[in-house]
């Protein structure tokens, strides 16, 4: 299985990450990026051994990470919360009794 990935895969590895960068669909990008991310990190693992192979998914994994900081939006440029208004009363309403009246008839 191994030597099949490293035949099939290994040669487009650059061509599958800008694939999945052309689908983005302007959500979060590392949202959309990170189901890529984690194969990527588990192919790392199992090539160890093979240092120009790790090198290679260590690149795509470095351009797939630049990718989703040129694409998730900077706090500048997120709109700003708006807060619903909310009316203000200066004055207290007027009540025909106080709160102190049950207690001055006992």
């Amino acid at each position: 299985m191994t030597q099949h990935v490293q035949i099939v895969l290994m040669p487009r590895i650059a061509e599958v990450r800008r694939e999945w960068e052309s689908n983005y669909d302007g959500d979060s990008a590392e949202a959309h990026m990170s189901h890529l991310l984690e194969g990527l990190e588990t192919l790392k693992k199992c090539f160890a051994d093979d240092m120009m192979v790790v090198r290679n998914i260590e690149n795509e994994i470095q351009r797939a990470n630049e990718w989703i900081g040129d694409h998730e939006p900077e706090e500048s440029e997120r709109k700003p919360r708006e807060l619903e208004k909310v009316e203000t009363h200066d004055e207290q309403p007027k009540s025909e009794r106080s709160i102190f009246d049950d207690n001055r008839r006992q």
